[in-house]
């Protein structure tokens, strides 16, 4: 896809070292994901944490080498201008992805941008009877994998996008967030 064009100035970049045992480069390297979040509402939306948000994103990405992605949250005008440009849709959605595909530079990778909807999150967490901390996650982790060319075109690539995304969710203490009402968190460590 193409590049995002609504990013002006930089957010909070925060970076987070991931988990040793997934993503070690070697014993004196371990990769690094660096998150711009850029929030074009502010926090009383109920969006997550920048901290949050950032541990979300640093799970799901399975790549091998440092890398930076862009997250933008945005209202429901600006993503429906940015789904009907970009995918022909016109009408608001709960997030997009708009992949660099760019090769790795002084060994970090640019992984593109992230654009997520508050508005569309907080309506379709109540719709779905999830809570909103679990939906943000699996938004967040569901947009994040789109940058690494997973895809739910069809049936394969969406059962194995669909199983990615459960195993992470479990593995941030989140249930399955593809059955109805359980959504909720496994463990009673994350607040909303």
């Amino acid at each position: 896809m193409s590049k995002l064009p609504i990013r002006q100035a930089s957010g909070s970049r925060t970076p987070v070292k991931l988990d040793s045992e997934i993503v070690k480069m070697d014993s004196k390297s371990p990769k690094m994901l660096s998150v711009d979040i850029e929030r074009q509402l502010k926090q009383a939306d109920g969006s997550p944490n920048n901290a949050q948000l950032t541990q979300w994103l640093s799970t799901a990405y399975l790549g091998d080498v440092s890398a930076e992605a862009a997250l933008v949250i945005v209202d429901e005008a600006t993503i429906q201008t940015l789904n009907r440009d970009y995918r022909e849709q016109d009408k608001p959605t709960n997030v997009l992805s708009f992949a660099a595909n760019l090769a790795a530079i002084d060994g970090v990778k640019h992984l593109g941008d992230i654009i997520i909807c508050a508005p569309v999150i907080a309506l379709e967490a109540a719709q779905q009877n999830k809570t909103l901390t679990a939906h943000w996650a699996h938004m967040a982790i569901h947009g994040m994998l789109h940058l690494q060319d997973f895809d739910h075109i069809d049936e394969q690539q969406a059962q194995t996008m669909e199983a990615k995304e459960i195993e992470l969710m479990a593995k941030l203490g989140f249930n399955n967030p593809y059955r109805a009402n359980e959504s909720t968190l496994m463990t009673d460590t994350h607040n909303e």
